[in-house]
Order: structure tokens, then C-alpha cells, then sequence
């Protein structure tokens, strides 16, 4: 069924209304989600696999779920996007997903992974899902500073006040399935888009099907077909014959923000001072700071002593645990640790503080300690899955200097 509306910017709001059961697909049928499902294909923003199957209860990735998002929320406009090379992974033959992430993109909706990559294949979880949504419809969320790791709750609160929780479980890392991304897009009672005259309902009177045979890339695994994932591409677990196969490792980046420390008077001997802070994230697998080069960035290093590194190991942003101590070169002015393992998840962030204690030979007047980033490789680290060395730093958002791409980003 559908409805018109007469508003300046051709939009309405869409909910779940009462229609006549149209069963568009045969495997949502009684579903859970049925109506959230057959609303989405009526208004065009999300078809299934042919032969009316939708595969409701399957993980959606990135690519599909950005995709549907930005056809409810901008329409025929996602369909008209030049730039299609917008992040650092959009190589080679174009994917059908890249203008829909580069408009995304480019409206401030997301800003992607820290080594520049999109990363279309992974799986969405809940408070990524629903920070997309209310970035696309540019919804208020309230400002609070939250502890890195709880980052998601100013998105679950919004989430809540439309009463998302009575369904889904209030667990940031739960991977939605596309049913559950019906239910969500629908739920955040945000004006969608029609667009179902780009894309229309699949056929409800279909020829009579002919005998089923294997037939790799239509969503239904058949004898002699390990899986059958609705395409036929390689690199998504599921491969162009149908046999599954190992998803690729992606290398290793690192991510570290400088934080800063306040400025504050402090006296000769004074001990554990805190000189110098920064928080690391891993993007695409868990990664380990091997080695790290400080300078005095005012003053000198022998304004203090017992260099040490601490780390927080329990995410709750407060720098507990020693992890090693440095080494001074006196002549060269230089602060190095270079037999370190900072462990540093995939996707959350971890605090690392730079102490020591301050001298009683120092003189009266400014010290303070930053990165020696004179020299290309101040921070090294390696991807804890496979091994990797994380080569090339790019500074403060400036090109690589790499011949490819830096993997550490420092802010």
C-alpha cells in the first residue's frame, strides 16, 4: 500500500501500519520482523536475494546496511554520487556499495576506520548501527564526556527514548541481523524515502520455478554447495563457487591521540608526575606498541629521572600499571623505550601515561615532554594476529610519507 503526503520536501513519516499481507518474501513469512521487513521493500530501500527469499536472520555488513540507510534517509540522491574512491580500500574494479559510503562520507555520516579504510564486509553491531542512523537524520544526542569505551551510550539513550530496548538487548557489541536493521531503521521514527520506483517490489507472481538445480549466488545453499551467500564474489567468506574459505587478514593500523596534561607547578623531587598522555586504538586486528621515542619538547631531560611508561589494563581510562622503564641519551637529548608490548584491542582505546620524577638538580622554569618526531619511526608497533610490522606514521592528517599507506595515524 501506499500513501501519499503533500509536504514542501516531498517526504513523510513512515511507520508500521496496517496493509494487506502482501508476502513479498517466502522466508519472513510469521517472522518477527515481518511487517518491519515488507515495509522497507514497499517503499523500495531494501530488496532481497531474488526468488523471494530476504534471508532475514543473516549478519548485515557495512555495505549493506550504509546503503539501505542512506536510500531512507536521502533517497534517488545516493544514487547520483561522482566520487566513488573516497576511502583508502576503494581499490580496483568499483563495488555497487562505494557511492552510497562516499556520499555518507561526505555528509559527515561516518569517517571510517583510522588507517583511512571502510572496511565494507564487517559486520555492523548495535552501537555502530545506531550512530550511523542518527548521524544520517542528524538527531541531537546529549553532550556528556563518557570514558572512551562508553562512548556508544550518548546513541543507546537516543535509541531508548524510542523505546528500541524493548527489543534489542543493551549490549553495544550485538551484531544486527538485516531483519533487526529493518527494525531499527524503521524505529527511529525519522521521515524515510520512497524510493521504490528506482527499485520496485520483487514480483508476487513469478513463472512457475523450474527445477531447482545448484546455482551458485542465489541465496540458497544446494547440494554440492558448501554455502551460498546470494553473490558471487570472492573475499566475503563465501566464494565465487559457491566453497567457503577463510576471511582475508586485514593488516594491522594504530591510531594514537595525543591527550593533554595540565600545566602545573610542581617542586624538585616530586615524584610520578605525569609529563606526557595519549590513548592508542587498533583498527582490523589487535595490535602491540613494540617502541616508543620521546624529546624535551622545553627544557631538558635532566630536568627529571625514572622514566617510566603505565598503561591501563582494565578500560577504565586511568593509567595503572608499569609497563617499562626508559632510557635517556643524554647527548642526543632523546627518551627511548625500546623493548615494549602495549597491547591495544581492535576498536578500543587504550590510556598510556608518561611519569617520572622531577630532579633535584633542575633549575626554575618550563619542561615539558613530547614525541621525537624528527625521527619517521617514534612509534612502532605490529599486528598481534598475523605478525605484521605497522610501517609509516602520518602526522597531524599531513599525505604519508610512505611509498603506500602509512598504518599509524598520530594526532
Amino acid at each position: 500500500m501506499k500513501r501519499l503526503c503533500v509536504m514542501a520536501v516531498l517526504l513523510c513519516t513512515v511507520g508500521i501500519v496496517p496493509h494487506v499481507r502482501a508476502e513479498y518474501f517466502v522466508d519472513t513469512v510469521d517472522h518477527l520482523h515481518e511487517d518491519y521487513i515488507d515495509r522497507i521493500a514497499e517503499l523500495g530501500i531494501a530488496q532481497g536475494y531474488g526468488h523471494r527469499i530476504f534471508r532475514p536472520d543473516i549478519p548485515i555488513n557495512r555495505a549493506e546496511f550504509l546503503k539501505i540507510l542512506m536510500l531512507a534517509v536521502y533517497g534517488v540522491e545516493s544514487l547520483g554520487q561522482a566520487n566513488e574512491k573516497c576511502f583508502k580500500d576503494f581499490t580496483g574494479e568499483p563495488k555497487w556499495y562505494w557511492p552510497y559510503a562516499c556520499l555518507a562520507k561526505q555528509r559527515g555520516v561516518i569517517h571510517g576506520y583510522p588507517d583511512g579504510t571502510f572496511r565494507g564486509e564487517k559486520t555492523v553491531n548495535l552501537a555502530e548501527a545506531l550512530k550511523i542512523a542518527i548521524g544520517a537524520w542528524k538527531i541531537p544526542t546529549s553532550y556528556q564526556e563518557y570514558a572512551p569505551q562508553y562512548w556508544y551510550i550518548p546513541y543507546f539513550e537516543v535509541g531508548a527514548h524510542r523505546g528500541m530496548f524493548t527489543y534489542f538487548p543493551q549490549n553495544a557489541g550485538h551484531l544486527l541481523t538485516r531483519s533487526e536493521m529493518a527494525y531499527l531503521i524503521l524505529s527511529m521514527e525519522e521521515p524515510v524515502q520512497d524510493v521504490s520506483d528506482v527499485f520496485p517490489l520483487p514480483d508476487l507472481n513469478p513463472d512457475p520455478a523450474p527445477v531447482v538445480t545448484s546455482e551458485c549466488g542465489n541465496g540458497i545453499p544446494e547440494p554440492g554447495e558448501q554455502c551460498d551467500d546470494g553473490n558471487t564474489e570472492n573475499d566475503d567468506g563465501c566464494s565465487s563457487i559457491c566453497v567457503i574459505v577463510e576471511q582475508p587478514v586485514h593488516h594491522a593500523a594504530l591510531r594514537v591521540d595525543q591527550r593533554p596534561i595540565s600545566a602545573f607547578s610542581i617542586s624538585q623531587g616530586q615524584e610520578g608526575v605525569a609529563l606526557f598522555a595519549f590513548d592508542a586504538i587498533a583498527g582490523r586486528q589487535d595490535a602491540a606498541i613494540t617502541r616508543l621515542s620521546f624529546k624535551a619538547e622545553k627544557g631538558s631531560l635532566s630536568a627529571a629521572k625514572d622514566y617510566r611508561l603505565y598503561m591501563d589494563n582494565n578500560g577504565d581510562g586511568t593509567a595503572n600499571i608499569l609497563i617499562a622503564n626508559g632510557t635517556v641519551d643524554v647527548p642526543s637529548g632523546t627518551l627511548t623505550f625500546p623493548a615494549l608490548t602495549i597491547p591495544v584491542q581492535d576498536g578500543y582505546s587504550t590510556r598510556v601515561e608518561l611519569r617520572g620524577t622531577i630532579t633535584n638538580s633542575s633549575s626554575s622554569g618550563e619542561f615539558a615532554v613530547g614525541f621525537l618526531t624528527e625521527n619517521s619511526r617514534f612509534v612502532e608497533a605490529v599486528g598481534l594476529l598475523d605478525g605484521r610490522e605497522l610501517t609509516g606514521i602520518e602526522l597531524n592528517g599531513a599525505d604519508c610519507a610512505e611509498d603506500s599507506i602509512c598504518w599509524i595515524s598520530v594526532n
